[in-house]
């Protein structure tokens, strides 16, 4: 049913405004409150307007704004794209897009969506596929964005899934708690349960390139390293020599074969280095000076991981029996990333996690499909053969739900690598931009007036995002 509105009312469509306007914005919106005015956002077919509305007999508290530009729109017209005007601070949500099919009615959803918030009286879901193709959560501090994440990961269970965090910060405990969630485990250090560096489903050269970029190794560097993760693996003899060939041909196969040997008895990063330090001790009068330079950051590299207290986080080959951490009970898994204190070897343990859990649903170890909770997803997807992996993950029934405060770290914020995004608060310019252009959001000012706990959201098929507000308190189910 359509609401009339008074005669003596009169709509005016904003078509753009200046930098004045935003210093007495809120005053605008205070003295136009005050004569029983409004601020109107309407979108149809994926163009939006702004609107005031308010009685004829006060055009002049609009006429007087400094740096508005207005035009006075009759019903019957269709309104051309103007700049849109930001909404006022604390206003309630307006626009929503009730016409949509895809924002059905609460008495035709089904039980395979669950509710993430509410655009005005209309549930905000999402189903199966749109966990698989991936989420993006963004926002500034403060904004929200962790406790959508801890929503949507507490709700996944009722699709199927098993909630993964990786928890940068420690928070994400006290952020379930907050919402009544009382069925998750926490995993902090020592009790992590150790990552390797290579699985026998995943390219070596993926294992590779994470040290490389972490460890900021070399090209030979990486060579030696790669010999003799394959003489830990596939004790493949003349293959390591074959790389090691390309720095050095001291080294012959049959003590590499030895080495191949100690390193199918012990599986720590302190075997490792102690058989690379063995080659090299034997050796080193015979390297030139330059080669030894190599051998020895190799070696000092290694021991960073190797000398500290957090060795034992790290093995060499993939036992398998990470899965038993995984699939316990049916509520989220909380992983303490904060309690490791070095932020390299956090973020080298996080990627390993990731690799392990990819190469077990591969090898379809995994009796669940897992959604994977990434905070501080700049720090991981940094990583180009990790955004790789990611975009691999759909198929094999492993879905990410990135959080991120700094959207411009991110390699790319398209539609292929994230197919749903949240957008909440954010104060930055230059992130405003990016995610602007990524929602389909004409002014990306907008952004910058969310409240706590709103969000705009980007879902697969839409032109143009929408408001809501995000149900923390409300059922995961309607």
């Amino acid at each position: 049913m359509r609401l009339l509105r008074p005669q003596h009312h009169i709509r005016i469509r904003v078509s753009g405004f200046n930098d004045s306007f935003i210093d007495i914005m809120d005053a605008f919106y205070r003295l136009l409150a005050s004569v029983k005015g409004r601020y109107i956002l309407e979108c149809k077919s994926g163009n939006c307007s702004s609107f005031i509305e308010l009685p004829s007999q006060e055009y002049q508290v609009l006429v007087a704004a400094p740096g508005l530009i207005s035009t006075i729109k009759l019903d019957t017209e269709t309104s051309a794209e103007g700049r849109l005007l930001p909404p006022p601070r604390g206003n309630e949500l307006l626009w929503c897009l009730p016409s949509d099919t895809q924002y059905r009615q609460h008495r035709n959803y089904t039980r395979n969506e669950i509710v993430v918030g509410y655009c005005n009286d209309i549930a905000v879901t999402l189903d199966e596929n749109a966990l698989l193709r991936h989420l993006l959560i963004v926002g500034s501090t403060g904004s929200g964005k962790s406790h959508t994440a801890a929503r949507i990961a507490a709700c996944a269970h009722n699709l199927g899934f098993q909630s993964i965090i990786l928890d940068w910060h420690g928070e994400y405990e006290y952020l379930l708690r907050s919402q009544g969630i009382r069925d998750y485990v926490i995993l902090s250090y020592p009790n992590l349960p150790p990552v390797a560096l290579t699985a026998s489903n995943i390219p070596l050269e993926v294992s590779i390139s994470v040290l490389e970029r972490t460890l900021e190794l070399s090209q030979f560097q990486s060579s030696i390293l790669a010999a003799f993760l394959i003489l830990s693996t596939t004790q493949d003899a003349n293959l390591a020599k074959g790389l090691l060939n390309s720095l050095t041909n001291h080294i012959n196969s049959n003590e590499l074969s030895d080495i191949a040997s100690i390193l199918d008895q012990g599986n720590t990063i302190s075997d490792l280095v102690y058989v690379i330090a063995k080659i090299f001790n034997k050796y080193r009068d015979e390297f030139s000076r330059a080669e030894q330079e190599i051998w020895l950051a190799l070696i000092r590299r290694l021991n960073l991981l190797a000398a500290s207290r957090y060795a034992s986080l790290f093995i060499i080959k993939d036992s398998g029996y990470v899965t038993d951490y995984f699939l316990r009970g049916t509520g989220p898994i909380v992983i303490r990333l904060n309690d490791i204190l070095s932020l390299r070897i956090r973020k080298l343990y996080a990627i390993y996690l990731i690799n392990m859990l990819y190469s077990q649903a591969i090898s379809n170890r995994l009796s669940k499909k897992l959604l994977v909770v990434i905070e501080e997803g700049h720090n991981i997807l940094d990583n180009g053969t990790i955004s790789e992996l990611v975009a691999e993950t759909r198929k094999y029934g492993i879905g990410f739900l990135v959080v991120v405060h700094t959207p411009r770290l991110l390699p790319e914020l398209s539609e292929a690598n994230f197919n749903t995004i949240i957008a909440h608060r954010i104060t930055s310019i230059n992130d405003r931009i990016i995610v602007a252009r990524a929602i389909g959001l004409d002014d990306d000012y907008l952004l910058a007036q969310l409240e706590p706990g709103d969000v705009f959201i980007r879902k697969p098929g839409t032109k143009t995002p929408f408001l809501a507000k995000i149900a923390l308190e409300k059922p995961c189910l309607i």
